[in-house]
């Protein structure tokens, strides 16, 4: 629903009337259609600072896309999720997914998968916890630094644990499928022999 507001107007809060001093006006924007446009931008802020995080840490540029795609991934998986589940839980999904992708897009490019991983979490990481705890320690009480640091360990704790769960089911996977190979292989040779 939109409304028009118009410049210059005057708000008389008793009486509840407008008076109009120009005629010029500007359509209000509804309150979904910003919260989109906020999205949208967000996304493309991980996109560009996760390939601008590549370029740093000397990724080949023709990754660089690549990158972007698993940081913004990982960026929207983590807005979607914490409004329905606890922060903890939303950083350790996207941190895993982003594990996922990393491993997905080094098979497909034929790269390191450290490549993919260590820029397409950096749109997880809490920056904002670490300057508060540091910013705390030196200026603050130092109640407010401890919490600040807590608080970012447990981010941190979350996201370590969404790579290193998602490392562990592709080395049990990759384990399983070799396994399975080489008896089929020796089934194969045992049926030559015969």
């Amino acid at each position: 629903e939109k409304t028009s507001l118009h410049m210059d107007q005057e708000f008389t809060p008793v009486g509840g009337c407008v008076r109009q001093k120009n005629t010029c006006s500007i359509e209000m924007i509804d309150l979904d259609v910003l919260t989109r446009c906020m999205m949208i931008m967000m996304m493309v802020c991980s996109f560009i600072g996760t390939i601008a995080f590549a370029a740093i840490f000397r990724v080949p540029p023709k990754q660089y896309v690549f990158c972007g795609i698993i940081g913004l991934l990982g960026w929207v998986l983590y807005s979607q999720t914490s409004g329905s589940f606890s922060v903890y839980l939303s950083i350790y999904l996207a941190s895993a997914c982003v594990s996922a992708l990393a491993f997905v897009f080094s098979i497909l490019r034929k790269a390191p998968v450290t490549i993919f991983l260590t820029a397409g979490l950096f749109p997880l990481i809490p920056g904002s916890g670490i300057y508060e705890a540091v910013f705390s320690f030196m200026f603050s009480s130092q109640k407010q630094a401890y919490l600040s640091a807590l608080e970012t360990l447990k981010l941190i704790l979350a996201i370590v644990l969404g790579v290193v769960t998602m490392f562990e089911l592709v080395k049990f996977r990759m384990t399983i499928t070799t396994f399975s190979r080489s008896r089929k292989s020796r089934k194969i040779n045992l049926n030559d022999k015969v």
